[in-house]
């Protein structure tokens, strides 16, 4: 019975040679750097297929570093180094224009002199998403990445009227990056009809209107009816925010525009040259800074879209190839 039991139990306790050997190539190419992997993708197909696995991916990345940079910085990769390194960009005439938008799971969203792309600079590949159709410069946008998700949203900030004058509708443009495709949404403008000014922007992950009534913000969160492809949005709930510094301060109304809420905390936009933190719980402004640089966290990964295109790691020639 013994002897029963000790088998029983050392089979139990058993792995083949191949599962043994295959988790230490996992944990040994968890190790290695970026530029390692993508050399040794060629080796085999087995290979191949762990180390573009998405959940290899985001193990790998976790593991790696983070990187604080500004959006004024460019990120790139040496051949000479594992670790990544970031300079601030050449923002003389014509570059002017250079800014990170957003980073998300590795990749690096940026506006460049007439191009707005998504570069991964770990595997020195971009790809650079279409204008919107309606406008031929870049409005102003805002990024958008949630996590739970994985969904990465540009939301472009122009709003546009159409149709006649009695029946006007609102327009709001977003872009799926993953997706690589534009959402025009439309609703009626009547509803804010007792607005001067609405503004997009985003609540708790959801696209919103918000517009200054009074010391308060009217939001007004949005919900996208069903159907795929352009569509009209709904509003799901409707939400006033006193703003009790106004009470105190009412000059700092002029400008004053919404930028993004999460949770309870609400950021503002002043002037377009401060950026304000207030508690809607405490009714407190929590900080304020200057709108211009902003410090982001950069990781390296693995992770590609389709249609990304191998480029040179290199400033100059993303203007110069």
């Amino acid at each position: 019975m013994e002897k029963h039991d000790y088998h029983h139990n050392h089979n139990q306790n058993y792995a083949s040679p191949e599962l043994v050997h295959s988790d230490m190539i996992k944990e040994i190419l968890l190790r290695l750097p970026i530029k390692s992997l993508l050399r040794f993708r060629g080796v085999c197909k087995q290979w191949r297929d762990l180390i573009q696995h998405p959940d290899f991916i985001k193990v790998h990345m976790s593991r790696a570093t983070p990187l604080l940079v500004s959006n004024c910085d460019f990120i790139t990769h040496s051949d000479f180094a594992s670790t990544a390194s970031h300079h601030p960009a050449n923002l003389s005439a014509p570059y002017y224009q250079f800014s990170i938008l957003g980073i998300f799971e590795g990749l690096v969203v940026e506006i460049l002199p007439d191009i707005l792309q998504v570069r991964n600079p770990a595997t020195r590949q971009a790809l650079v998403l279409p204008r919107q159709p309606s406008s031929k410069a870049f409005p102003e946008m805002h990024f958008n990445f949630n996590s739970r998700t994985g969904v990465a949203t540009l939301l472009c900030e122009k709003l546009d009227t159409f149709g006649n004058r009695r029946n006007k509708d609102l327009q709001i443009s977003s872009f799926n990056i993953e997706n690589e495709s534009f959402l025009h949404s439309n609703f009626p403008l009547d509803i804010f009809a007792d607005l001067p000014e609405p503004y997009p922007f985003w609540w708790n992950n959801c696209l919103a209107v918000g517009a200054l009534t009074g010391n308060k913000l009217r939001v007004l969160v949005l919900e996208k009816q069903h159907g795929e492809g352009n569509g009209e949005y709904k509003c799901r709930e409707e939400v006033f925010v006193p703003l009790r510094f106004l009470d105190r301060n009412p000059d700092r109304k002029e400008g004053l525009v919404p930028i993004a809420a999460v949770s309870d905390d609400l950021w503002f936009s002043s002037q377009g040259t401060h950026k304000w933190h207030y508690d809607m719980k405490t009714e407190e402004i929590k900080e304020w800074s200057l709108i211009g640089v902003k410090m982001l966290e950069y990781q390296p990964s693995l992770k590609m879209l389709d249609g990304m295109l191998s480029m040179k790691d290199d400033w100059n020639n993303q203007f110069h190839t």
